[in-house]
């Protein structure tokens, strides 16, 4: 009885054992002893298959294989070089240029070649244009790079653009209007085409770190319009392409941003020059020359003052506009991305997307706006003037690949690919072509989008609320599948919350491990030494939180390979679940889920036999879409943010931000489903490999690869190094004190550990003196810090070196405040009238005593502006009011009324008025730079740039 029961057991043993096998997960399988042949369940549960179990198992031990950890470690390995290598060349990928020669002489070849490219594009153009033949379908009307790139390369031969310098707005608007007149002469019967040169003048409170009021006047733009001849076949729905043609201080701009201005210059020719007509919508082309500091450009022609006899604000072609493209540049050529899309004043956008899907090249991700919009990205477009001045709809489009040369001296044309003038012409062209024929007076539903394209092959979009349901269908079915088949006891909930709780933990350790790494470096003095490059992350950071993962993973979930695959994919649905209704990127975690499960079910039920051959087909159908998506991420992530540790300001810890960046995408959308076939290594092997990654790999990369310095000539660290003279008034005129010296403004948050370096060639560095900034304390008002524009949030420390004499008295007397009005009819009121003389960057900081209102007015070009309001920060208790003022060409004095009311009796002690006048000279010119000065930039290290550096005289004046 005791041998019949024990094998009636064993048999019934066998048979659970074999209907269950479809129940366990593929990792269980794969790294089971024996095989499984994949039968259906229902087979494997019939009377049959029952009586004949005894027969079957020694047949069914015999099949044992095991997969070996070296086989899942080789495959695995193979599945990722291979995918980073795929998803950098398609990340890389430019569409060929056009010339104008080989498509006159080679009609038939360039179209066989675009067709091959591009077919789902240039087909359908061919099937459906017939005025040209099949070669004229496809290149009459297409965008050619040779002539935009030689449009650049005329535009930024000009040399550095400053808003307000006679290069800008003289040489530079005199080519653009040479080009112009070319174009009109040339342009067909069907269309009209006009320019303008704008001069306006106007003021708007701009909100970035505290608010400052942003105010211009005699700024030059440049505009043209092409809308048809035909009074009756042109609507008054018009489209705005938007470029800027000034540039930042020692910059030639050709990314940022003249290559747009010359790919608008090709799309007005391109259209101007067709034979029929193909947009019925005006379109109005903004070349504006004053974005750089402070997007007055934009905000002139939308609502800036040309003739003070004339009542409307704006330019007469600003009055009738429904959309716009803004396009951009904060790189080096390439691939441009679509990062914002706004629609206006109805918030809607797929109407706008659907026109961007019109794209031959499309390349967008609604992470990236969601992180514009958040603040990660220390920049801005002139995107916001159009959508809060103007409450257009509208998308923001630029470059970001190689974004070191960004604001450098090497923006210039030679770092510009080929290919990338044709990639932003294609797409610009496409939807101007799209939103030309389209009625712009039918949108009005409200609702976000969700946006992202596949490997710049196509962009998928769909509704905030439609990515709701997808979003919470998927992480329902995914909880629903891992709970189907685990159970339902009371016992099995139990072990869903530890495979919840566990993956907690995996991902807080992985996490650790990278902030761990982070701090070893910054503690030996390494900062963000994958800057130059960025690939480099993955391994000083991505690799030890991979190994911590599946090391954690091993001692909570007993080695078991199917209680990591279970727990991961649990806690991912539960975190899509979550941040559904967070952020509308929560569709990065779709590809692993939905991928996931169809690959676990496509190995488990479609192959039979071998577990090296389920272990591939899940690797296959699983793990490589998730891990293309994921690395297109990392490596779009990387372009846009790596940059941007150079110049992210005092406060930035690069290390620690890119670190836990990259920490979180591998251990939350890259390693869950792979972790599970290493979890059931030797927990002793997988920790020294966990200690070799973090204490040897690591420091034979860092200090024997890259080296101390991480910064190289075409990556390099950004110095602002201006050359300040400050003088303190009392108030009755006199000088109460004076000084001169080097003021390093430190965007770039490693200035501190570079100095040792610097002090090799620069002697003066030895004496430099820290400043730490405690804006509403310090001693005087702004801390005494000349800067462009507010910058408490993100600057809390500069250096200062002690220079003898002062600047030349020509650049000190050129800047000066003279009381020109001082009145005051009552003890409780005070009228004033401040005029203000400087170059053509001018800022000017307010400060009244803490019981008084003021109540101030720009007047400039014969218009008073009202400053809105004061920034969010406070001097002493005191209010402070930033304002920048940018000018033309043309020299003019900026006039400040301010009418003070004192609110409430209070303490009189303090001046009434404080006042800060700082005017920057940027464009560098031996007038404006001394000897000593220039000398002392020049002889930085070559793995720096001090081109956006400057002089700068700063007055301090008391008004009691």
């Amino acid at each position: 009885m005791a041998a019949e029961g024990a094998s009636e057991s064993q048999s019934e043993s066998m048979r659970q054992r074999r209907r269950g096998r479809g129940s366990g997960t593929l990792a269980e399988d794969i790294n089971r002893n024996v095989t499984l042949d994949m039968e259906p369940v229902s087979s494997m549960s019939s009377e049959d298959d029952d009586d004949d179990d005894d027969d079957k198992d020694s047949l069914y031990l015999r099949k044992k294989n095991k997969v070996s950890g070296s086989f899942a470690l080789i495959s695995v390995t193979i599945l990722i070089t291979l995918t980073l290598l795929f998803v950098k060349y398609m990340d890389k990928r430019l569409p060929e240029p056009l010339m104008e020669a080989d498509i006159a002489a080679h009609p038939t070849r360039r179209v066989c070649i675009h067709l091959l490219l591009q077919p789902h594009t240039y087909l359908w153009q061919s099937l459906n244009r017939n005025y040209y033949g099949v070669a004229g379908a496809l290149f009459s009307g297409r965008f050619i790079e040779e002539r935009a790139r030689r449009d650049l390369h005329d535009l930024t031969v000009v040399g550095i653009r400053v808003s307000g310098s006679i290069a800008t707005d003289v040489v530079t608007v005199d080519k653009f209007r040479d080009v112009l007149i070319e174009i009109k002469q040339n342009s067909s019967e069907v269309y009209n085409v006009e320019w303008d040169v704008q001069r306006p003048t106007g003021s708007f409170w701009l909100e970035d770190d505290e608010g400052s009021t942003s105010s211009y006047s005699g700024i030059a733009n440049v505009v043209a319009k092409l809308e048809p001849r035909d009074p009756a076949q042109r609507t008054n729905s018009g489209i705005l392409l938007n470029c800027h043609f000034d540039s930042k201080p020692g910059s030639p701009g050709a990314t940022d941003n003249m290559i747009s201005c010359s790919v608008m210059l090709e799309i007005l020719r391109v259209l101007a020059y067709q034979p029929t007509l193909v947009i019925r919508n005006p379109i109005v082309f903004l070349f504006n020359g004053a974005e750089e500091l402070g997007l007055q450009g934009a905000h002139g022609f939308v609502r800036g003052k040309t003739d003070h006899l004339r009542e409307e604000w704006g330019h007469e072609w600003a009055q009738n506009l429904s959309v716009f493209l803004n396009l951009e540049g904060a790189g080096g050529g390439g691939r441009e991305i679509l990062f914002q899309a706004t629609g206006g004043n109805t918030h809607e956008t797929g109407w706008l997307l659907k026109a961007y899907k019109e794209s031959p090249h499309p390349y967008g991700n609604v992470l990236a706006e969601e992180a514009f919009q958040f603040g990660l990205i220390p920049s801005d477009t002139d995107f916001r003037i159009f959508r809060d001045f103007k409450g257009l709809a509208g998308l923001d489009i630029a470059f970001i690949k190689n974004g070191w040369v960004y604001h450098t001296k090497w923006d210039k044309l030679s770092e510009i690919p080929p290919g990338s003038l044709q990639h932003m012409g294609d797409n610009a062209l496409a939807m101007v072509k799209y939103l030309g024929n389209l009625d712009l007076t039918e949108h009005s539903s409200a609702e976000q989008m969700v946006f992202y394209d596949v490997l710049g092959a196509f962009m998928i979009t769909y509704s905030k609320t439609v990515g709701i349901v997808i979003n919470v269908a998927i992480s329902l079915v995914a909880v629903g599948v891992i709970i189907f088949f685990g159970g339902w006891k009371p016992k099995s909930f139990l072990t869903y919350a530890l495979y919840l709780g566990s993956t907690i933990l995996v991902w807080g350790v992985a996490v650790g491990v990278s902030a761990l790494v982070a701090v070893i470096l910054n503690g030996s003095g390494y900062p963000k030494p994958f800057y130059t490059y960025p690939s480099l992350a993955l391994v000083l950071f991505g690799l030890p939180a991979m190994i911590a993962q599946i090391l954690v993973y091993s001692v909570c979930l007993k080695s078991s390979p199917k209680d990591a695959w279970l727990a991961g994919k649990l806690t991912t649905a539960i975190l899509l679940f979550v941040t559904t209704f967070i952020t509308r990127g929560a569709y990065i975690f779709l590809p692993q889920l939905i991928f996931g499960i169809v690959g676990w079910f496509g190995a488990r039920y479609l192959m039979r036999g071998w577990p090296k051959s389920i272990m591939v087909t899940y690797i296959v159908i699983g793990e490589i879409i998730p891990l293309i998506m994921s690395s297109y991420l990392i490596f779009t992530l990387s372009d846009v943010f790596v940059p941007i540790l150079g110049r992210a300001g005092s406060e930035m810890n690069g290390n620690i931000f890119f670190g836990l960046i990259i920490a979180a995408i591998v251990s939350i959308i890259v390693v869950p489903g792979l972790a599970s076939f290493f979890v059931n290594y030797d927990k002793r092997v997988l920790l020294t490999c966990l200690l070799m990654s973090v204490f040897l790999l690591n420091p034979m990369i860092v200090f024997g690869f890259l080296g101390k310095i991480p910064y190289q000539e075409k990556t390099p660290m950004r110095l602002t190094i201006c050359d300040v003279d400050r003088t303190y008034y009392n108030s009755d005129g006199m000088v109460r004190k004076s000084e001169h010296g080097y003021w390093w403004w430190p965007i770039d948050a490693d200035t501190d550990n570079m100095f040792p370096e610097f002090s090799k060639t620069i002697k003066e560095v030895v004496d430099v003196r820290d400043e730490i900034l405690e804006y509403e304390n310090c001693e005087e008002l702004y801390c005494s810090q000349p800067f462009i524009w507010p910058t408490t949030k993100r600057i809390k420390k500069v250096h200062w070196i002690t220079q003898p004499g002062s600047l030349p008295y020509a650049l000190k007397d050129a800047v000066n405040m003279t009381v020109l009005q001082d009145t005051s009819p009552s003890s409780t009121f005070r009228r004033l009238t401040l005029e203000f003389h400087g170059p053509a960057q001018t800022t000017v900081v307010l400060s009244p005593r803490p019981n008084w209102e003021a109540n101030i007015t720009i007047q400039v070009s014969m218009e008073n502006i009202p400053v809105e309001r004061e920034g969010s920060n406070r001097w002493k208790g005191r209010k402070v009011y930033y304002i920048y003022h940018g000018r033309g060409y043309i020299v003019e004095p900026i006039r400040i009324n301010v009418d003070l009311t004192q609110t409430a009796p209070g303490d009189e002690n303090g001046s009434l008025l404080e006042i800060q006048l700082s005017g920057l000279f940027l464009d560098m010119t031996p007038e404006t730079a001394t000897p000593e000065y220039t000398d002392f930039l020049n002889r930085f290290p070559s793995w720096t740039y001090t081109g956006m550096s400057w002089s700068s005289v700063m007055k301090m004046y008391r008004i009691e």
